[in-house]
């Protein structure tokens, strides 16, 4: 289930696809991690591989929902099983599974053929809010002293 949501109006939608299973397969060494601010993955994946090192690899979610993986499936079960090493960074730990979603999460949209007479805040506000909220511009949008990024790619 895909949600697209505005203020006004929710849209809900069904897709069917079929799992990767070779993401799957390195998920079901994984934890599902949650910290109690916004961090970035770099900094944390720093500080948790630094001082704590079991984790192979560290995914985001969000800016506050992250995926730890694990070398092995006994190493994951023994930091589940013993929380307090990790909980120095994290305040929610839970094994992966396939029900996991996210309710927030920040991507880049890219939007294409805009003329130079409608390359303005309010409409790239309006385009991206068809699927969210709209955090902020490029740099390049935001000022367009050069109109190079709005020609068809």
């Amino acid at each position: 289930m895909v949600r697209f949501s505005q203020e006004s109006n929710q849209f809900k939608r069904n897709i069917t696809g079929k799992p990767n299973e070779d993401t799957e397969q390195w998920l079901n060494r994984s934890l599902v991690c949650t910290t109690s601010e916004l961090c970035e993955v770099a900094a944390l994946s720093g500080d948790i591989i630094d001082g704590y090192g079991k984790c192979s690899r560290i995914t985001a979610l969000s800016s506050t929902k992250f995926i730890l993986t694990f070398p092995t499936l006994e190493v994951m079960q023994d930091a589940l099983s013993k929380p307090e090493e990790l909980n120095r960074w994290l305040v929610e730990i839970k094994r992966w599974s396939v029900y996991e979603t996210c309710d927030s999460r920040r991507v880049w949209l890219g939007i294409y053929d805009v003329p130079p007479h409608g390359w303005m805040w309010e409409n790239f506000k309006n385009i991206a809010e068809i699927w969210g909220t709209l955090i902020r511009l490029g740099r390049s949008t935001s000022s367009p002293d050069s109109l190079k990024s709005c020609r068809p790619s």
